[in-house]
């Protein structure tokens, strides 16, 4: 090759040298650009909202009594006063039998167990003379010594303490006791004389 057709060359190459380094960097800015937007399109969000917390809003109602849809006059408060006269307890409720009882001589008695109560040989309470005393084993008796008026439970405590087959009375006092069936009773005597009176309650 002479020198004018090397310098034909190198001149042809040297004109369109700097076309080609152009379309080559037009075409890698292109390719760049596009992957730039793709991998934008992908991406997962700012992380500074990916990792805000969201909010929960907790409302408070508050009821009035006096408000439409409301039960004003309910009350969950239950009223426990004995009809006895003790409180705290219902004992009006569970009564077996309750009269009055009167006995005239060592030969008339009840059996406490019995409703309504009657004589029965062999087990009965009997009084006389300001005496209540238990026959085969009737019952157990106890002066009730407060003067507030004993329930079931009151009575029944008195009688574990201090229960006997035998008690003096006069009128005015409560006497406790228990049954041989495991009744708890009170007797609210009435006269202590010749003759023995009281109001009875049983309870079951």
């Amino acid at each position: 090759m002479d020198d004018t057709e090397e310098s034909t060359r190198r001149s042809g190459w040297g004109e369109l040298g700097h076309k080609w380094i152009t379309a080559i960097a037009a075409l890698i800015t292109a390719l760049a650009g596009a992957g730039f937007f793709i991998g934008r399109s992908t991406a997962p969000e700012d992380s500074a909202s990916a990792s805000k917390p969201e909010h929960t809003v907790t409302a408070t109602v508050t009821m009035r009594a006096d408000q439409p849809g409301t039960n004003a006059g309910a009350t969950t408060t239950k009223d426990t006063t004995d009809t006895t006269g003790a409180t705290g307890t219902t004992d009006a409720a569970a009564e077996k039998w309750a009269g009055k009882l009167e006995w005239s001589s060592s030969l008339s008695g009840y059996n406490l167990d019995i409703v309504p109560p009657t004589y029965t040989e062999g087990r009965y309470l009997t009084g006389y003379f300001g005496l209540l005393e238990s026959y085969g084993d009737a019952a157990d008796l106890v002066v009730w010594k407060s003067g507030s008026t004993p329930g079931k439970a009151e009575c029944a405590a008195a009688v574990t303490e201090e229960g006997s087959d035998q008690v003096s009375v006069v009128k005015g006092n409560q006497v406790c006791g228990q049954t041989f069936d495991g009744s708890v009773f009170r007797l609210e005597i009435l006269s202590s004389g010749s003759e023995i009176k009281a109001n009875a309650v049983i309870w079951k």
